[in-house]
């Protein structure tokens, strides 16, 4: 069978300001740095894991597994990021180009793995 599936990948320069953030010392609470470093780990993570999936449908690999849907925590975590005050504005900033990135990505995925299940829907394996 063949399938076409469209999904959206973090753009590498917002991938490097990820790594970046995971590097910095943020000053601000506990929480707050907990879920700056899970968000940052997140987008680096899920763009690694569509970069690789796009790579083995260029390679035509006979099994191809992609999950393009953002965890729901996640999701909420960089919401509530959109508007993090922190310490540092230039810090603070990044944190927010991340968080907005996070969340526009994972809606647009999300439309379009909808979109996918729809105009497949008779054709994929039923799920366990």
């Amino acid at each position: 069978m063949k399938f076409q599936i469209s999904f959206v990948v973090a753009p590498e320069h917002l991938v490097k300001l990820a790594d970046e953030i995971l590097r910095t010392k943020l000053r601000c609470t506990a929480a707050t740095r907990s879920d700056i470093r899970a968000l940052a780990k997140a987008y680096i993570d899920e763009a690694d894991e569509l970069n690789r999936g796009a790579r083995e449908a260029q390679t035509n690999a006979s099994r191809i597994q992609i999950e393009s849907r953002s965890p729901p925590e996640m999701i909420e975590k960089a919401r509530r990021l959109r508007t993090v005050r922190l310490a540092s504005e230039g810090i603070q900033e990044k944190v927010r180009k991340i968080a907005d990135s996070y969340v526009l990505i994972a809606e647009k995925n999300q439309q379009l793995f909808d979109e996918f299940q729809e105009k497949y829907r008779d054709q994929l394996p039923p799920t366990a």
